[in-house]
């Protein structure tokens, strides 16, 4: 029988989770009791006591919710294989240093996501979360109800990225394949978070444009609402231990992997709850503009675009 240890590590969200087992992931009630943490603080450091196996962690995360596949844009094999769903955020391949949501320029945003910290560099490769839940609620009155009004557009290839000449082949193939199903979609700024039923900022680096306002006036938008999101008061940062793993609400959060480790190695494991378009305050749901994305969420779900 599993007994957590719950502790607060910022103002405006975070808590670590301690007291548990491979073994106690597994157990009837574990899930919801991680659910209803979740929903007070919006992402959980969980420090187990022993390793979580891949395969630990891909049953664990399936009792949260149905899964996505690992990338929309990744060739994988069949869905009840744990590799259709595991990532691996290599920084041989990538590093993820910008302030972002996971899986914005899809109709079907992640609900939830889970990172285990596999091999880490000997200083630095942090990771900041920014808790967008908690940036509508500190906005005044007057610029809160301006930003309930917005839609935006993301985009996966919101920064134009490009192939490598040259290099390494996988490299090239990576990116060839990211940009092979380019995937646009609309988004209200300000949706619900299905979770707690609070309204939630919905941008971070994906959000290219916003509708009705020309390229300089979106992007000086875009900036300054996601000033007041990773504004330091509104943020955690978390220096990792090897076999800890984070689980955010990725509806009410973006993150951002310090990329400040040099040529060192830094490999984590993630796996993401599916969940269903974003619903804006007036009840308009996100919707696809461009690409295919039904390989990414789950058939468990319904598509609606």
């Amino acid at each position: 029988m599993h007994t957590l240890t719950v502790q607060r590590l910022g103002g405006a969200g975070g808590a670590s989770v301690r007291g548990f087992t491979e073994e106690d992931l597994g157990t009837p009630g574990f899930a919801e009791d991680i659910l209803a943490q979740l929903t007070e603080y919006d992402l959980l450091i969980c420090q187990p006591d022993g390793e979580i196996s891949d395969d630990g962690m891909f049953r664990f995360a399936r009792q949260l919710g149905p899964l996505t596949s690992a990338h929309p844009s990744l060739r994988l094999p069949d869905p009840e294989e744990i590799s259709h769903h595991l990532l691996p955020i290599d920084s041989q391949y990538s590093k993820a240093d910008a302030w972002h949501t996971d899986g914005t320029f899809n109709d079907y945003v992640p609900l939830i996501a889970l990172l285990r910290a596999d091999i880490l560099p000997s200083y630095g490769g942090e990771t900041a979360w920014a808790f967008t839940r908690h940036a509508y609620s500190s906005l005044s009155a007057e610029f809160r109800s301006f930003v309930d009004q917005l839609t935006a557009i993301h985009d996966n290839n919101v920064a134009a990225v490009e192939p490598p000449v040259d290099g390494d082949p996988e490299m090239i193939a990576r990116y060839e394949m990211f940009l092979a199903n380019r995937l646009e979609t609309e988004h209200p700024v300000v949706a619900i978070d299905p979770l707690s039923g609070d309204p939630t900022l919905l941008l971070g680096a994906f959000a290219k444009s916003v509708i009705g306002f020309d390229e300089g006036e979106s992007r000086a938008l875009i900036e300054l609402v996601q000033r007041r999101i990773t504004a330091n008061e509104n943020t955690l940062r978390w220096r990792w231990k090897v076999g800890e793993f984070a689980l955010w609400n990725n509806r009410t959060t973006q993150h951002y992997g310090v990329n400040d480790y040099g040529q060192q190695h830094r490999r984590m494991t993630r796996f993401s709850v599916a969940g269903e378009p974003p619903v804006g305050l007036d009840g308009r749901a996100s919707r696809l503009l461009r690409g295919n994305s039904s390989g990414y969420h789950t058939t468990a779900l319904t598509r609606t675009a």
